[in-house]
C-alpha cells in the first residue's frame, strides 16, 4: 500500500508512532493506519484551520487564538496601576484579589486607577482573572464581589468562574451610580490545596458596560449547622412486644404557638402557653389498666404548674408538674393508671391552667403495663 498521509506542517511525527496510527485530512475524516502499511510521509503543505477563518477575526480574537494554538494565553493589558499578582490567602484566611492585581484582558476595558476598579466593560471578549494559590486542605468559600453599576445599565449577565471547573452565573444588579460600591455575595465554591484561576467574564454580547468592579473575595464558608440530635416526625405510635407504648416527643404532633420540639434535647419545651398541647395516636393491641409514666424535667422555680392527660377527648388523669432541679435534670415518675381497650386511640398532653414561668420539657410519656393485680380478667 502506498498512501500519502496528511499531518500539519512542523508537526513532528515518529515512525513508531503508527502501530497503529490516526490519520486525518482537513475535512476531519480519520482513519487507521498500521506501520507496516506506511510507505512514505509527506506534508501537503495545508493547515487543518479551516479556510477563510481569519477573515471572520478581529485582531484581538486572531491574537488570543494564536495564544491558545500556542499553549498559552494571550498577554494582559498594560495598564497604569494595574500590576497581575498571584494571590494567596490571607491572615484572615480570605483571598482577596483587588482589580488592582488583576490580569486584565480584551479590548475597551480600562483600570481606574484612583477608583482601583475595571471600567470601560463594554467588549463580551473582556475578562479579568487572577491566579490563586491555595496551600491548606479543601474548603468551601463564599464568593463575594464589589462593584459599583449605573441603574441604567443593570442587568448584564456576567460569569465568575474557577479552573477546577466550577461557575457562577449572576447578573449585575444597579448600585445607584457608577461610583456607589457596593458588595454582594454571589455563591459558593470549593477549593483543595493547589493552584488556580479565577475568571469574571460577560455572558454573551453587551449593549451597555458591564460593572465597575473593584475586586473579588473568597471568604471562607461558615460550617454547615450539625444535625440535630433529634428529629421531630409524627407518627402513629404501636405497641411495643412488652406491651408498653411509648409516647415520645419525637413522635408527638405539635399544636402551638407556646410549645416547640427542641431537636438538642429531644423534648417538647419552651412551653409557656396554655392553649399548647402535645397529641399521639397509637393502637392497642392487647388491652388493659396501664401505667402513666412522664420523663420529664423542670426547673424547681417553675415547678407546681398542673397538667392534664386527655384520653380519646376525656380527661384521665390530673396532677402537678414536681422540679427536677433544672431544666436539664431528667426524672422518671408514675403519675396515675388509665384503661386502654384494644384499637386505636389518641391521648393529647397539656396544660391544667395558666402557666408559671415554663410547664415542662417533656421527653417521653409512656404507658406502661400495669402489675397483674391492675389489669383487667
Amino acid at each position: 500500500m502506498s498512501q500519502p498521509i496528511s499531518v500539519p506542517p512542523g508537526t513532528k511525527i515518529r515512525l513508531e508512532d503508527f502501530d497503529p496510527a490516526y490519520a486525518g485530512d482537513v475535512e476531519g475524516k480519520k482513519e487507521v493506519l498500521l506501520r507496516k502499511d506506511v510507505d512514505e510521509l509527506i506534508f501537503t503543505g495545508r493547515t487543518h484551520m479551516p479556510e477563510g477563518l481569519e477573515a471572520k477575526m478581529n485582531l484581538q480574537q486572531m491574537a488570543d487564538l494564536f495564544a491558545f494554538v500556542g499553549g498559552r494565553e494571550p498577554p494582559p493589558r498594560q495598564l497604569a496601576g494595574n500590576k497581575p499578582e498571584t494571590i494567596v490567602r490571607g491572615e484572615d484566611t480570605t483571598f482577596t484579589m483587588p482589580a488592582s492585581a488583576a490580569a486584565i484582558y480584551g479590548p475597551d476595558v480600562q483600570f481606574d486607577a484612583k477608583a482601583g476598579s475595571v471600567t470601560s466593560w463594554t467588549s463580551p471578549q473582556a475578562r479579568v482573572a487572577w491566579p490563586l494559590r491555595n496551600f491548606v486542605r479543601g474548603r468551601t468559600y463564599d464568593v463575594w464581589i464589589e462593584y459599583a453599576c449605573d441603574d441604567a445599565t443593570a442587568g448584564s449577565p456576567f460569569l465568575v468562574q474557577l479552573s477546577n471547573g466550577q461557575t457562577l452565573k449572576a447578573k449585575v444588579a444597579g448600585t445607584g451610580a457608577p461610583d456607589k460600591y457596593a458588595r454582594v455575595i454571589l455563591g459558593q465554591v470549593a477549593m483543595s490545596a493547589g493552584t488556580y484561576r479565577l475568571t469574571v467574564r460577560p455572558e454573551g454580547s453587551l449593549t451597555r458596560p458591564l460593572m465597575n468592579l473593584r475586586s473579588v473575595q473568597l471568604v471562607p464558608a461558615a460550617p454547615a449547622p450539625a444535625e440535630p440530635a433529634f428529629r421531630n416526625a409524627p407518627q402513629k405510635v404501636k405497641q411495643g412486644k412488652d406491651g408498653a407504648i411509648q409516647l415520645s416527643a419525637t413522635t408527638v404532633q405539635v399544636h402551638g404557638p407556646g410549645v416547640v420540639f427542641e431537636s438538642k434535647y429531644g423534648n417538647l419545651g419552651c412551653w409557656y402557653q396554655p392553649d399548647a398541647f402535645g397529641r399521639w395516636t397509637f393502637d392497642v393491641r392487647q388491652g388493659g389498666t396501664f401505667d402513666v409514666q412522664l420523663d420529664w424535667a423542670c426547673q424547681d422555680s417553675s415547678a407546681g404548674n398542673p397538667f392534664q392527660v386527655v384520653l380519646d377527648d376525656k380527661v384521665v388523669l390530673e396532677a402537678k408538674v414536681p422540679g427536677t432541679g433544672n431544666w436539664d435534670t431528667y426524672r422518671q415518675q408514675t403519675f396515675g393508671q388509665i384503661p386502654l381497650d384494644p384499637g386505636s386511640h389518641h391521648l393529647v398532653f397539656r396544660s391544667g391552667g395558666p402557666i408559671k414561668a415554663a410547664l415542662i420539657d417533656l421527653r417521653t410519656l409512656t404507658l406502661a403495663p400495669a402489675d397483674e393485680k391492675g389489669k383487667k380478667p
